[in-house]
Order: C-alpha cells, then structure tokens, then sequence
C-alpha cells in the first residue's frame, strides 16, 4: 500500500501541482502538532522533545544537607523534562532501571507530586521559610510563565490549521475547474494560500526567536533561584523540529505565491490568444 502511494505520488504532483503544495502543509501541520504534544507520551519520539530539563545538582553543598533517611540520593536522582503541554519525571535517572513518566503536567503533578522529593529555601533575614516545591512545581512554573502556549499556537499552529484548510480548498477547486472556466476563483485562493503563508512565516520567526531568547536564559536562572540546588539544560532536537517546521511554512508560502503567477500568466496568455 505505501510502496503504490510513494510510486503515485510523482504523477499526482506533475499533473496537479497544488498537491504537492497541500503535502507540504500536512508534514508542517504534523510538525507543529507533534510539538505541542512533546512530553505527553513515554514514547522516545515524545519524551525526548522538551523545552528544558531540571535535576538536582549533584555537587551542591545543599543537597548533600538534604539527603536524610526519607530523602536519599536515589530520590535525589530524579530529571523532569517539560514541553509545551507536557512533563516526563524520570526516576533513578542515571541507573540503567531508570524509569520515565509521562503526561500532561497537571496530571503528573498530582499523580507523582508525593513521590518528588520537596525542598523549601529559608530566608534569614526575614526568618521565613517559602513553599515546599518539587522539581514539577519548578517546571510547570517555568512553562506556564516562560514558554506561553498560546502564543506559539497562535504564532505557528492555528496558521498551519488554516493554511492546509486554503490548500484542501484550493484542490477542489483545481478538481472542479477542469473544463470550466473557474480559473479567477482558483488564483484567488492561491493569492490566499500565499498570504497566509507570508504572514505564518512572519508569525514563525518572531516566535520562535523568542521562544529561543527565553530558553537560554533557563539554565543560569534555575541556578540562580534555587542557590544552585537546580541545573537546567535545554534541547536541540525541540528547536530543530521547530526551524523544520518554520522553513517549510516559508517554501509552502513560496509555492503558493509561484503557482498564483503562473496561473495568473497562464490566463493573460489564454486571453490575448483569444482577443487576436
């Protein structure tokens, strides 16, 4: 069956080229929703696409005060992976029975909260203590104040949803059109497709820049906040799919403006043949 669609895949772009337009936005739609659900599966292809991961700073004077009888440094070996929507706790982390859950953060804050071990920072000059927090507590803050998840659904997902919406349309119309003069109304949507394709890209970049920007700074700001008790690092297979992601919403903008020339060249050309 996929050997027959890959062998038929190169007639149906030759003889409809706005196919090969609509495939483009279907693997950028999946890119971009593959992003999002990052985190939300123990699958490898799921958990290892994360905004930053947190664990305990081995060589930290502080954890080694903390590390009591209910609080060893096996419970200290844990990692949290957090994405958009989801987190990944992995318990017992650097031994080979590491093992790894994962879903959505609210739901394995209040599944795995009572197996994280908890600290509070005391403060000397105010004799206060703050709130018990575990490392998902950490990450689900970072993650609701640092990575905003309307803004990268309204920056890349929802124009890629509207994008392979156009792009469907755009192929019934090519269908329809054939023997029937509705060519106006098939450049048109393609004048469409590129427009919105123009403004995914110009949405793409500013987020994902800033996405970028606030990920760096995640690494020396967990240090900073938890006196070192903390260390951070970041993920580049996230960032890659991201980029992907970008550059195929710009080449589809591309196509679409491409395409909406030539059929707007092929119509004046049609016209002037009949006007001599």
């Amino acid at each position: 069956m996929i050997s027959v669609l890959f062998s038929t895949l190169p007639f149906l772009i030759k003889k409809s080229p706005r196919f090969l337009g609509l495939i483009i936005s279907f693997i950028s739609f999946m890119l971009a929703l593959f992003v999002l659900l990052g985190c939300t599966k123990s699958k490898h292809a799921y958990s290892n696409v994360y905004l930053f991961e947190l664990s305990f700073n081995q060589s930290s004077p502080l954890l080694k005060n903390m590390q009591t009888d209910t609080m060893n440094s096996t419970q200290m070996d844990t990692t949290v992976r957090t994405s958009y929507m989801g987190s990944c706790i992995t318990f017992n982390a650097s031994s080979s029975n590491s093992e790894m859950k994962c879903g959505y953060t609210d739901s394995i804050l209040s599944k795995y909260s009572s197996e994280l071990p908890e600290f509070s920072l005391y403060n000397e000059a105010t004799n206060s203590t703050t709130e018990e927090m575990n490392l998902v507590d950490f990450s689900s803050s970072l993650q609701k104040n640092k990575s905003l998840v309307s803004n990268v659904t309204a920056g890349g997902f929802v124009p890629l949803v509207i994008f392979l919406i156009v792009e469907i349309i755009g192929m019934a119309v090519n269908a329809a059109s054939v023997g029937l003069r509705f060519t106006k109304f098939s450049v048109l949507t393609y004048i469409i497709a590129a427009a919105i394709g123009f403004s995914s890209w110009i949405l793409s970049i500013a987020t994902l820049s800033w996405i970028e920007a606030q990920r760096n700074t995640i690494q020396s700001m967990v240090h900073y906040m938890s006196l070192g008790l903390l260390k951070g690092s970041i993920n580049g297979r996230l960032s890659g799919i991201e980029w992907a992601t970008f550059f195929m919403t710009l080449l589809q903008g591309l196509i679409g403006g491409f395409f909406c020339w030539k059929e707007a060249h092929k119509e004046a050309k049609d016209e002037k043949r009949q006007v001599v």
